[in-house]
């Protein structure tokens, strides 16, 4: 199936932050609690983030979105002090961009 949402939650890591360092790279996300309160109660989150895709974006636009939120997660989760972390984030992010393909 297809979506043109995707809401995500990391944990250790606040949505308000994750959207603050998107919007640096340009980039618009939605976060809180997307009117959906009693399911993030429900999955013990207190807000998640969420990008929003239409037709008009392109691969390239989810590929930067992909790209900046790997780059955010490693300042964000302070990756230096984490053995094994950033691997993960480049896989996260270089997987985003192979489902687009």
């Amino acid at each position: 199936q297809r979506s043109g949402i995707v809401s995500f939650v990391v944990e250790g890591v606040e949505s308000f932050d994750i959207a603050t360092m998107l919007n640096q790279h340009g980039l618009e996300v939605r976060e809180g609690h997307h009117c959906a309160m009693p399911l993030h109660a429900r999955l013990g989150v207190k807000s998640s983030t969420r990008a929003s895709f239409y037709f008009y974006n392109t691969a390239d636009e989810v590929d930067k979105l992909g790209e900046a939120l790997g780059a955010s997660l490693l300042i964000l989760l302070d990756i230096g002090d984490r053995k094994g972390k950033s691997q993960q984030v480049y896989e996260v992010s270089h997987r985003s961009q192979e489902r687009v393909s």
